[in-house]
């Protein structure tokens, strides 16, 4: 799939020229048609092919930012980690592939090397629940969230025995520890 560089450059706000530019630091693939280049998606940038997403293939209704506290409160790696999810989640919507055949495609590394060699390899149920957290909470829902607890149920009795073996006398817990010397 090919983009133009005029696209390109409207989708990320800047001049032909620029993006002409980054193209080739980058080392962007390019066909020739006439005297205009036009761009293979999979060789541009991980955050190019975000941007021109909606460009190539409009990706269906996505919820708005829901957790855009989420978004601030991530460490830089783990929104690093989220553009990075994003971009392989606009491949997987340019591509129009099969969700199995993108995922064999990607791994095998023939579709962007770039974005497996920093995110790696990634599963079909992985694919999947990506595209499933994207679509229901937006681009927070798919920010790594390490070190958050998940809000569950705890059982009292389960809690009230732990803390009881600690403080009982019978059971053979610190108090009864503290007298015994």
């Amino acid at each position: 799939m090919t983009i133009s560089t005029k696209d390109i450059a409207k989708a990320l706000n800047l001049s032909e020229r620029q993006v002409l530019r980054r193209a080739a630091e980058e080392g962007w693939k390019y066909l020739k048609t006439g005297k205009a280049k036009v761009w293979d998606v999979s060789s541009l940038a991980p955050d190019v092919q975000v941007a021109i997403a909606s460009k190539l293939r409009p990706v269906p209704a996505i919820a708005p930012i829901i957790g855009a506290e989420v978004i601030h409160k991530a460490s830089e790696k783990a929104r690093e980690i989220g553009r990075l999810r994003l971009a392989f989640l606009a491949l997987y919507d340019s591509s129009g592939l099969k969700a199995a055949d993108f995922i064999a495609a990607y791994n095998s590394g023939a579709l962007n090397p770039t974005l497996r060699r920093k995110l790696g390899e990634v599963s079909l149920a992985t694919l999947y629940r990506w595209d499933a957290k994207r679509r229901s909470s937006g681009t927070a829902g798919v920010i790594p969230r390490w070190g958050e607890t998940k809000k569950q149920p705890s059982s009292p009795t389960s809690n009230s025995r732990y803390s009881k073996s600690f403080t009982s006398p019978r059971s053979g817990g610190p108090s009864s520890i503290a007298t015994s010397f």
